[in-house]
């Protein structure tokens, strides 16, 4: 685990890890000291001088700097981790923003990185136990943030899906031919809102072969009929047939679809 903003700390790692396949150098086996990866190495470049290596000191004088200017890299104090968390939250989000991607789903990545990294064997107790400490409150931080997430979403399901139950109890189907209820039209025109316009035959072509094989559509609804509602009813123009389901289905599309189908219940 070297954090990537430690550019001078990765280099000499690198090097110690690619030094027993060059035959320039030689090493005496006595003179090393593998636990910290502390030894001088012997070269026969021009100067004949001996190389020192100490990647413990070069790990902690990256650290100490990258603290003093308050900046984000793995294993950073916990107190520079949570004021930077909404930030790096906010460029996460906008660099997945097609994904549907939320912040449980960065919570999830940050939890992952904590726990498949371990501290590097070579370094000296005392920055060991600086980045244990910060790895223990930044997974109770997550962890408390993820729980706090779940419930708020739980809470708001239970709202949205009170309200739904009155408003589809008082609306009466606009598309009888096509839709097998209102609440399967509104699950229709929910996921209306994110049919993209350089994508539209194939964002269309999920929804309606999605919802006639979930039986939310009627069966005898074909291509021709459904592109003329289209056409008729939204003014949707260039779509003469429809593909195939396995031919327009992303995750996105069914995470977006899944989640309406569960917001418009009953059917």
């Amino acid at each position: 685990m070297i954090p990537e903003q430690f550019t001078k700390t990765y280099a000499l790692y690198d090097r110690l890890n690619k030094i027993k396949d060059d035959s320039t150098v030689h090493w005496d086996m006595d003179d090393i000291r593998w636990d910290t990866w502390e030894f001088e190495i012997q070269t026969n470049d021009e100067t004949g001088h001996p190389f020192s290596y100490d990647i413990a000191e070069s790990f902690d004088e990256e650290y100490n700097l990258l603290i003093d200017e308050q900046k984000y890299f793995f294993g950073c104090p916990f107190a520079v981790y949570q004021k930077t968390y909404t930030g790096r939250l906010g460029k996460y989000l906008e660099n997945n923003k097609l994904d549907l991607f939320t912040e449980q789903h960065f919570i999830d990545e940050e939890l992952r990185l904590i726990e498949k990294n371990t501290i590097p064997h070579y370094l000296n107790d005392l920055t060991k136990d600086k980045l244990k400490q910060s790895f223990v409150r930044q997974k109770e931080f997550l962890v408390e943030r993820k729980t706090n997430l779940n419930k708020q979403s739980l809470d708001d399901l239970s709202v949205s899906n009170d309200t739904t139950k009155d408003i589809s109890s008082k609306e009466t189907n606009p598309f009888p031919r096509i839709f097998i209820n209102n609440n399967a039209y509104r699950l229709f025109e929910g996921f209306g809102e994110h049919i993209r316009d350089k994508y539209k035959l194939a964002d269309y072509s999920f929804i309606y072969r999605q919802m006639q094989k979930d039986k939310l559509i009627f069966e005898y609804v074909g291509d021709s009929e459904f592109t003329s509602f289209l056409f008729d009813e939204y003014g949707v123009t260039n779509i003469v047939k429809t593909k195939q389901l396995s031919n327009c289905t992303t995750l996105s599309k069914k995470n977006i679809y899944s989640s309406l189908k569960d917001l418009n219940k009953p059917y």
